[in-house]
């Protein structure tokens, strides 16, 4: 009874999130024959990925094992091991998907062919196990994806436990809380007795479900506030600052009255229509000599070539880290997302733009006066105002978020991060 108690507890944490973000709209469609449907998806996506390798099993001696499933979670935290020297380094072993590629360090692809195909074997379970929530959430959630989601976190669970078995890792390194992989992760550790170590990749918001890790090392109070409200069961919990931004905080100046470069970051799901308009309002101001288009890493070639054609500057984001993008702009206009906070903690100005698609202000960047939201026909008198690029309190504002702003581990969090994770000791802490 407990082992099916315990899939669908970490399972219907992975729902929380999508609810809360309002991913995953019921359509009616995909609720018609379900599980005919599940199959369907299953087995294209198997089929998909039939070229892909399979699972590849490693050698034990390794002390961490280290999950990074995206591109965004792979800059927020490898910085931190390239403090290690080399015989340390060789102790940990990476598992990646796809979407991240890793050098200089032992690693393997996370299969997802392997998923799949044990997916397609767990889909008969998945619907024992989900049937009850899935009627419960009718009309919500759409039963297609509750089934299929359920078999890929089974299958994910089962290729985590070999995998940990095989690398005789003594710890588990994760930099998300609430896909589906991560949650697989956690339990697979928790049943091989495994502790593992949360490291905060970006903003936490009250969308997030309950968080499970041994230890969790969150980025400020503001997270630790997010997380005690949501529900914490970690052992133990640090605040350690944002890594990826140590040797960076607060270091941009400005020439007042010069001309602006403005940075527009993108989401996924922006329409054309919508980025045209946006790069419109602020070309209307007098003051713009430049606009730089930052997409979202998980933005296709094809959204990149569609851009190409509007003639402005484009920041890869699959190329040029968060930190190098900031540094060349002189105002940040973004939606919801961490990148806000990157941008005040470097001192550069940010505009929020509410896209109506994601909840206002998620991560509470403009309720904690880290910026401030605009209208898209606000856009062109804000860039023209003489205080643009004035930040006056936003720095301070940011110790919410990261703990280490006027502390002795100020630029320092990556140290503090290895020591906590088992694997630098640091001198008069």
């Amino acid at each position: 009874m407990y082992s099916q108690a315990k899939y669908l507890f970490y399972y219907r944490l992975y729902y929380v999130i999508r609810l809360g973000e309002r991913l995953y709209a019921y359509r009616p469609g995909l609720d018609r024959l379900p599980l005919l449907q599940a199959l369907g998806t299953l087995g294209y996506h198997f089929f998909r990925l039939l070229r892909q390798p399979g699972l590849r099993l490693p050698q034990s001696g390794y002390s961490h094992f280290v999950f990074l499933e995206t591109l965004n979670q792979k800059n927020a935290v490898i910085d931190v091991f390239e403090l290690l020297p080399e015989s340390q380094r060789q102790s940990l072993l990476f598992a990646v998907s796809s979407k991240v590629s890793v050098t200089g360090y032992s690693h393997l692809l996370y299969s997802e062919r392997y998923q799949f195909a044990w997916g397609l074997w767990y889909l008969p379970k998945a619907f024992a196990l989900t049937r009850g929530y899935a009627r419960s959430q009718r009309g919500v959630l759409n039963r297609t994806h509750v089934y299929v989601n359920m078999a890929l976190f089974l299958a994910a669970h089962r290729q985590f436990t070999q995998l940990l078995r095989a690398s005789g890792v003594s710890r588990v390194v994760l930099t998300n809380d609430h896909n589906l992989q991560a949650l697989a992760l956690m339990l697979a550790a928790r049943d091989l007795q495994l502790p593992t170590y949360y490291i905060q990749h970006a903003a936490v918001s009250e969308a997030f479900p309950m968080h499970l890790s041994h230890t969790a090392l969150l980025e400020g109070q503001q997270a630790l506030d997010v997380y005690q409200q949501l529900g914490i069961l970690s052992r133990r919990i640090h605040l350690v600052g944002i890594p990826r931004l140590d040797g960076l905080l607060g270091i941009k100046t400005y020439t007042p009255g010069a001309p602006l470069t403005v940075g527009l970051c993108l989401k996924p799901y922006y329409s054309m229509e919508l980025i045209v308009a946006l790069l419109a309002a602020i070309r209307k101001a007098s003051t713009v000599v430049e606009v730089v288009l930052r997409p979202h890493p998980g933005n296709t070639q094809g959204f990149y070539d569609t851009l190409a054609d509007l003639g402005v500057r484009i920041s890869n984001a699959r190329l040029e880290r968060p930190q190098v993008f900031i540094q060349s702009v002189d105002v940040l206009l973004s939606g919801e997302s961490s990148i806000i906070l990157e941008a005040a903690l470097l001192g550069v100005k940010t505009l929020y733009f509410d896209d109506g698609v994601a909840a206002y202000d998620l991560y509470g960047f403009v309720r904690n006066g880290i910026t401030e939201a605009v209208t898209l026909p606000e856009i062109p008198q804000r860039l023209e105002a003489k205080n643009i690029t004035e930040t006056p309190s936003y720095f301070e504002a940011c110790r919410y978020y990261c703990s280490t702003i006027g502390t002795p581990y100020a630029n320092r969090s990556k140290e503090l991060i290895l020591k906590y994770i088992g694997l630098e000791p640091i001198a008069n802490d």
